[in-house]
């Protein structure tokens, strides 16, 4: 079964090491400041070292201290011995309570406005009375002013009275603890004589020392005995034993003690202060410490970011990509965004380094008024020094140690603005950093995708190059390369566009040659319809003579002479318009051969641009040839170009039909065909107009039925001209 308590012996060996490593630290202060006041007597560095062990109490901070050591004031308690023995008289009629009445007023007034003094009286009210016992004035409720030292010297001398020295001791440290709480005080005793009332006063001595409360002993006329009985009350308190063997010498003393008492307080207090203060600067020191030490590791850590950022920066993703390997930002985002989280979180460490040392600054700041302090308890120990010649050297070492302390805490300060700068250089590398890292970020984008274009085969033009590709030797080749084939493609677009409008010239050609070909075809079948009815007309005509032969038989002869003349007109009528069809035809003929000749012109050219664009076709597949050879020495672009020339042969075939063997020319104007109708239609009619007058002169001749009327209809027209009579 395990025990229900708890063993208190690991927690009490745990408390036992913190205390041991507390005690070590201020160990190291006190030697500091026993460096500082390394003239005071042995006893007061003994109490002084006393004081540094007692201010390690966990339970209340440095600040706590600082501000109760700040705002401390020097209270110095007067046990004053007016028991009956100080009425009596001393050097001649005036008693020595009388001449420290005198004295005592005087040295109060010569002492800064800091010290406070109260005092204790006993032995002046009743007589055998051991509790006789005043607090005349403390240091807190009201300090001795001139007011109070009017009502204590105009207090009655008693008949008789006791001497209680430890108790009145005890109460006026009882008061010294309450008013002035760990900061210590002092005593001064005023007295004549030893303790009538029992007490002791070495044993009292022993527990004063124990709280820093130092006791100086001014004895007024004291026997030898007296003096080595009380000896012990200075000498186990850390005060002076001051001895007035005549009364012009309670002054002095008095004097002497007083200021003893106050700059024994002025010490002690500049002690402490000096000791926070140097407590506090040692731990900004040695957070210093730390800060240097996570400064380095964060210098350490930049360093190696920037050497990753520019491992990142230095690699060659075009080129590797465009060799062939199988990059992508797979393996980069990972390194980026690593090398980013951990420049924030340096970022991050700087900025709470940066408060810590905005605290120190702050915490630096507010050295200056325990420095003050420390010069203001300087000055007193100095003011004091006046009335007390061998305190110079404690005054003199409170100012040393002031001018150490403000030394130490510019060293101090200047140590953080050196922290500090450090850390703004710290982050100004971090933010350089994050830029170069989101301008890698941005190269490596750029690149990969520049190389993905290069690979698709898409056109790089200057503009669309990141510029940190600008300068890239294989960037230059496809560029070059890009613009050739954009140069050659132009080319062959006009070249294209060349052969599609003498295309379109041949077409245009080919269907004037058809029109033509069909008016010529339309104007032969006239001329072979033509040279019909012209053998028909002949026939008719020798019908029409055999007829006439007939009649002239029976007619006379003129008659026979006008017909013949008439049909020797219609005949030469017609033969004139047969000359005209057929000198058409040969300008048809011309026009045919003309035609003829453009078209083989034409033809000539289609050969000369086909021919054009084969060449062209064999420039591209050379500069294919060329890049693929590019690509296989550099490793630098796979353009896939089958598509583009299959593209091009099928843009570049434009294949035509053989040509007509007949050409266009002018077409046959139908006013010719007409004209050629009117005149057989002219000699038709005249013939019938003269086969119905010989009728109509009982010639008695009938028509040859089936001879006129097989003329085409559309070829007979009624004749403009008229015939006379015979």
């Amino acid at each position: 079964m395990v025990s229900g308590r708890i063993n208190s012996a690991p927690l009490a060996g745990a408390l036992a090491r913190v205390r041991s490593s507390l005690l070590a630290m201020l160990v190291g202060l006190f030697v500091l400041v026993s460096a500082l006041l390394g003239c005071l007597p042995k006893a007061q560095a003994q109490d002084l070292a006393q004081d540094l062990s007692e201010v390690s109490d966990p339970g209340t901070t440095a600040a706590a201290y600082l501000d109760q050591a700040l705002t401390a004031r020097s209270d110095v308690m007067v046990v004053l011995d007016q028991s009956l023995s100080l009425y009596d008289p001393w050097d001649g009629a005036e008693s020595r309570l009388q001449r420290v009445q005198r004295s005592l007023p005087d040295a109060l007034v010569a002492l800064p406005d800091s010290a406070r003094t109260g005092v204790v009286t006993f032995g002046h009210r009743r007589a055998g009375d051991c509790a006789d016992i005043q607090v005349l004035t403390n240091p807190v409720e009201r300090p001795l002013d001139a007011q109070l030292m009017q009502d204590w010297q105009a207090t009655p001398s008693p008949a008789a009275g006791e001497r209680p020295l430890a108790d009145a001791i005890e109460t006026a440290a009882a008061r010294i603890m309450r008013s002035s709480s760990d900061q210590g005080g002092a005593i001064v005793v005023l007295t004549d004589g030893l303790d009538s009332c029992g007490g002791d006063v070495c044993a009292l001595a022993t527990r004063l020392g124990q709280h820093q409360i130092p006791v100086h002993l001014v004895g007024l006329g004291l026997e030898q005995s007296e003096q080595m009985a009380l000896s012990c009350l200075p000498a186990r308190t850390g005060g002076a034993l001051l001895l007035a063997a005549v009364a012009e010498e309670v002054h002095t003393h008095i004097d002497v003690a007083l200021s003893r008492s106050h700059a024994a307080n002025a010490r002690r207090n500049a002690a402490q202060i000096a000791r926070l203060v140097l407590q506090d600067q040692d731990l900004v020191l040695r957070d210093l410490g730390r800060v240097d030490g996570d400064m380095e590791r964060v210098d350490e850590q930049v360093t190696a970011l920037e050497t990753r950022v520019q491992a990142i920066a230095e690699t060659d993703l075009l080129t590797a990509k465009l060799s062939g390997e199988a990059l992508d930002m797979a393996p980069f985002s990972p390194e980026i965004d690593g090398v980013q989280s951990e420049a924030d979180r340096l970022l991050a460490q700087l900025g709470d380094r940066e408060q810590m040392l905005g605290r120190f600054s702050a915490q630096a700041q507010g050295w200056e008024g325990p420095s003050l302090g420390l010069q203001q308890r300087a000055d007193f120990a100095a003011r004091l020094s006046m009335a007390s010649p061998d305190l110079v050297p404690l005054s003199e070492n409170m100012r040393e140690g002031y001018r150490q302390i403000m030394e130490r805490g510019s060293a101090v300060d200047a140590e953080l603005t050196v922290r500090l700068g450090r850390s703004q250089a710290l982050k100004a590398r971090l933010v350089a950093l994050e830029a170069g890292l989101q301008g890698a970020r941005t190269a490596a984008d750029e690149a990969l995708g520049l190389a993905a274009r290069i690979e698709a085969g898409a056109a790089v033009t200057p503009e669309a190059i990141p510029e940190v590709a600008a300068a890239h030797p294989v960037i230059a080749a496809v560029v070059e390369r890009d613009q050739t084939i954009a140069a050659l493609r132009a080319e062959r677009g006009q070249l294209a566009q060349q052969l599609l409008d003498t295309r379109n010239e041949l077409n245009a050609a080919r269907q004037e040659i058809v029109d033509v070909t069909r008016q010529r075809e339309a104007a032969m079948a006239g001329v072979e319809n033509a040279r019909l009815l012209l053998n028909r007309l002949r026939e008719n005509q020798d019908l029409l003579k055999a007829s006439l032969h007939e009649a002239t038989a029976r007619t006379p002869g003129e008659s026979m002479n006008t017909l013949d003349a008439a049909d020797q007109m219609a005949e030469a009528a017609l033969r004139q318009r047969l000359d005209v069809v057929l000198g058409q035809r040969d300008s048809l003929q011309v026009d045919q051969e003309r035609l003829q000749q453009a078209l083989m012109a034409l033809t000539a050219e289609r050969d000369s641009t086909q021919a054009l664009l084969r060449q062209a076709d064999a420039r591209i597949d050379l500069l294919f040839s060329e890049n693929q050879e590019l690509i296989s020495a550099a490793g630098v672009c796979t353009l896939n170009e089958g598509g583009e020339a299959d593209h091009l042969a099928a843009a570049g075939g434009f294949p035509l039909s053989p040509p007509d063997p007949w050409l266009t020319g002018s077409a046959v104007r139908d006013s010719e065909a007409r004209v050629l109708q009117d005149i057989l239609g002219q000699s038709l009619s005249s013939l019938r107009v003269r086969r119905g007058q010989v009728n109509l002169e009982g010639l008695r001749l009938t028509p040859r039925v089936g001879v006129v009327p097989e003329v085409a209809p559309s070829l007979i027209l009624a004749s403009s001209t008229s015939t006379t009579d015979e």
